[in-house]
């Protein structure tokens, strides 16, 4: 029986070190990321984030809590200063240090906060697993 001869790599003809941009083979469309190609997919992310942020500030049971957000740059110690101008206190930090999450009893502290120089301070309602339970199934 006859076999064909397999070719050997050092039959092969070398392959080219790098080809110019003029001498892609126009059957194979150039593949290239660009930012324009994932614009939309990154709107539709940021736009529903923002969906479920402001589902989670407008549920719940309201609380004595605000979140509260400084202008950018400001130090932590900057926005507690802002928050204790506005007669609140520190419940929570977050990542930035122009994030907080404030506590206060006065019923305008919104407008008190935004008068002290905030630029958000909006009502949410209370954390999760500090709150009272919603029904007596989840007392278990």
């Amino acid at each position: 029986m006859n076999w064909p001869a397999l070719t050997r790599r050092s039959d092969l003809p070398p392959l080219a070190s790098a080809r110019a941009a003029g001498d892609a083979d126009p059957a194979i469309p150039a593949v290239r990321g660009k930012f324009a190609d994932f614009l939309p997919a990154a709107l539709l992310l940021l736009i529903g984030l923002c969906g479920l942020g402001m589902a989670w500030v407008n549920t719940g049971q309201p609380s004595s809590q605000y979140l509260v957000m400084a202008p950018p740059g400001s130090t932590l110690g900057q926005t507690v200063r802002l928050i204790r101008a506005a007669d609140g206190g520190l419940a929570a930090k977050a990542l930035f240090s122009n994030l907080v999450i404030a506590d206060s009893t006065q019923p305008d502290f919104p407008a008190s906060a935004r008068k002290a120089g905030a630029w958000l301070a909006v009502p949410v309602p209370a954390r999760a697993g500090c709150a009272l339970p919603s029904s007596p199934e989840n007392t278990l």
